[in-house]
């Protein structure tokens, strides 16, 4: 994996995660000791994915949670979820999670389609804008959801 370029790592990364969650809930382990063996929301991704890079790009202390970025143009903050500094680049990545409750999990319908739509574009607008302003060299965006709803083909209200 230590050949892998940071995209590669990034997929490698959310494919494990997918296929942790997709495994069955251990209910017992979670009663007995509180920790789940799921992640259940995006601050828990976000820090997967963080520490995963950390370890396997060895990044020690290039990589910071919660990036806060001025941007004067506009007179407000805006925040990365993930910034790291790897091969001499400033590199952002913006990250969603959205779960629909499925039976015997714990997850919770965070789905909202449609807000999540927004945001994922939001972010990605704002990942070309900090580019454009130099603020990052790159920006990646990553989406992860059991929602259907998210990729299925949306049928039209209207009539012919």
């Amino acid at each position: 994996m230590e050949n892998m370029n940071l995209k590669e790592q990034l997929t490698k990364i959310c494919e494990d995660i997918i296929k942790e969650n997709n495994k069955d809930f251990n209910h017992i382990e979670y009663e007995a000791t509180g920790i789940s063996n799921h992640i259940l929301n995006e601050k828990g991704v976000q820090m997967k994915i963080g520490l995963e890079l950390i370890k396997k790009l060895k990044l020690h202390n290039k990589l910071q949670f919660e990036k806060k970025i001025i941007n004067n143009e506009l007179q407000k903050k805006d925040y990365l979820d993930v910034f790291l500094f790897h091969n001499n680049k400033k590199i952002g990545i913006e990250l969603k999670f959205k779960t629909k409750a499925i039976d015997g999990t714990f997850f919770s319908n965070q789905g909202a389609e449609t807000n999540g739509q927004h945001s994922f574009f939001w972010d990605l607008h704002r990942l070309n804008d900090l580019v454009d302003r130099e603020e990052i060299h790159e920006g990646y965006q990553i989406f992860i959801t059991n929602d259907s709803s998210y990729w299925k083909e949306k049928k039209s209200n209207r009539r012919p």
